[in-house]
């Protein structure tokens, strides 16, 4: 087994550490990077902007989702299954689609928002389903015992406040920093609206043209954008180093659960029922609504017409229709490797300190660095590759392109910790029982791995699979710094067009690939259909 860890360290210190620790080692070879911390105004004017979206979103979506996830997953709702499986086909929307949809459809009702509130209401329609998905299946793990103990002696409602949210808390914190991390390290939103947070400003000073510039001002710039990002590392660090130590022990062991209890909804369940509807259609059918009539406009004054829809996308598929399907099969790669590699590091460092500490470490650090900065330390590790090795071939693969190479190294780097956050807890649940056995009868890791692990948890690592997949085809703010000429990736498309106009060829690119990626889901929820936690 310590070989085993040790390669691991080993993958580990290779594939992520150098993107993760040479902005760091920048900031300690230019200290005077420091003063950046003494800039108070800016740094205040940054920081409210950024806590303004965060908090905005969160304070809409965690209450709106927890309520929804209960009705969902815990209630005797009529079609509660197909609802769910419409929440979890909204979380497969990447942002940048997300993004145009609302944006259409805000132009359209003309309403007097500001650029905040717009980045705010975005946000919060892209997190909403995250929420739903992690708070239900959290719902789903409470002890039904302990319910049914309760229903005893008091009302349902004072069950689910006193009994099933505080066993859930562990489910809601991780909702919480999800959706948090996403909209902090994100610019998707924020630039196309102009509304500066952390992320933002990092992107703008590295946007700069770097021939009138120096290597060491570039590397000046680099670790002053590392010095501004210390308070939110530090914060997030301590946040989560407390939640894990205050509810890991809570989890309840895998061979304890048992089906959730299902609470009923009384006399009235279709009015609860045309509410869920209502706000699940709104999030989801008016950007949806907003892609299609853009799509199919045309003349003047404009008409909308199904030909032009027609013949717009036949027009996308024959231009474009290789490298949509390409980005797919990026995404879906990056997804595999992320989530084959955080499953594994969640098994070999379960029960070793030292390779837990490194991997979350690592992990802390892609979390809550800004999306900017890992896209500046890749750069910075393919040029010490590039100049250190003399390799054409590896300076053609991962520079001069045309390649996909660097697009997946720095997806990976940026996804593995929100596959460690998917996978550790599901790892955790696994009975210590089972590993014990196996290793009495003479078992080595490779069985341990073959009989328990990978039988308890693939379901689950699939489930991963499809949150990375999702995020990385939304991916934009590392992946812009590193893609290579006439090899961008879709969301860096979207966000490159978007900025010069809103037509109907956007549109339909739009639709394409919500198409593409809604078959890769219910691709998905067929394979995983008998144990998939939609169905609980």
């Amino acid at each position: 087994m310590f070989w085993c860890r040790a390669t691991l360290a080993g993958l580990l210190l290779v594939v992520l550490g150098p993107p993760l620790l040479l902005p760091l080692a920048m900031l300690f070879q230019t200290p005077q990077a420091l003063q950046a911390l003494t800039e108070s105004a800016r740094l205040l004017d940054l920081a409210c902007n950024t806590a303004l979206v965060v908090g905005g979103t969160l304070a809409l979506s965690l209450p709106l989702g927890t309520a929804l996830a209960w009705v969902l997953y815990r209630t005797t709702l009529p079609w509660a299954q197909p609802l769910r499986y419409l929440t979890f086909l909204a979380v497969l929307i990447p942002l940048p689609l997300v993004t145009i949809g609302w944006e259409t459809a805000l132009l359209a009702l003309d309403l007097p928002l500001s650029p905040l509130s717009r980045v705010i209401w975005i946000h919060t329609i892209a997190g909403l389903p995250w929420v739903i998905l992690l708070t239900g299946l959290g719902f789903t793990w409470v002890e039904r015992e302990l319910e049914e103990d309760a229903l005893l002696a008091t009302r349902p409602f004072w069950v689910v406040l006193k009994v099933t949210l505080p066993r859930c808390r562990a489910a809601l914190l991780a909702s919480a920093v999800w959706v948090a991390v996403l909209t902090a390290t994100e610019i998707t939103v924020t630039d196309q609206f102009q509304v500066r947070t952390f992320a933002e400003e990092v992107y703008t000073q590295m946007v700069r043209p770097e021939s009138t510039m120096l290597n060491r001002e570039l590397d000046l710039l680099v670790a002053r954008a590392v010095a501004v990002s210390l308070p939110s590392i530090f914060l997030t660090g301590v946040l989560l180093v407390w939640a894990v130590r205050r509810w890991q022990a809570r989890i309840p062991p895998l061979e304890r659960r048992s089906p959730p209890w299902r609470f009923s909804l009384g006399r009235h369940p279709l009015f609860l029922l045309g509410a869920v509807c209502l706000v699940i259609g709104c999030a989801g059918g008016v950007p949806l609504f907003s892609l299609f009539w853009k799509g199919g406009v045309s003349g003047n004054p404009e008409t909308w017409s199904w030909l032009t829809l027609q013949h717009q996308g036949r027009v996308l598929l024959k231009i474009s229709g290789r490298a949509l399907v390409g980005n797919l099969g990026v995404a879906i790669l990056v997804g595999v490797l992320g989530s084959a590699l955080g499953l594994v590091a969640s098994w070999l460092a379960g029960e070793s300190l030292w390779l837990r500490i490194l991997t979350l470490g690592l992990a802390l650090l892609g979390w809550t660095l800004p999306g900017p900065v890992v896209g500046l330390g890749m750069r910075g590790t393919i040029a010490l590759l590039r100049d250190g090795t003399g390799s054409r071939w590896l300076a053609q693969w991962l520079y001069y392109g045309p390649s996909m190479a660097p697009i997946v190294w720095v997806q990976v780097v940026r996804l593995f910790p929100f596959a460690v956050a998917l996978l550790w807890p599901v790892v955790r649940l696994v009975p210590r029982e089972l590993l014990e056995s196996v290793r009495v009868d003479g078992g080595g890791p490779l069985a341990e791995w073959r009989l328990v692990i990978w039988p308890l948890t693939r379901r689950v690592w699939l489930w991963s699979v499809v949150a990375l997949t999702v995020l990385a085809l939304g991916e934009l703010s590392a992946s812009k710094l590193v893609s290579t000429p006439n090899a961008p990736t879709f969301a860096e498309r979207i966000f490159t067009q978007m900025h010069y106009t809103m037509g109907n060829d956007l549109a339909v690119q739009c639709l394409v690939m919500l198409a593409l990626v809604v078959g890769l889901g219910g691709m998905l929820l067929f394979l995983g259909h008998d144990r998939s936690p939609l169905n609980r």
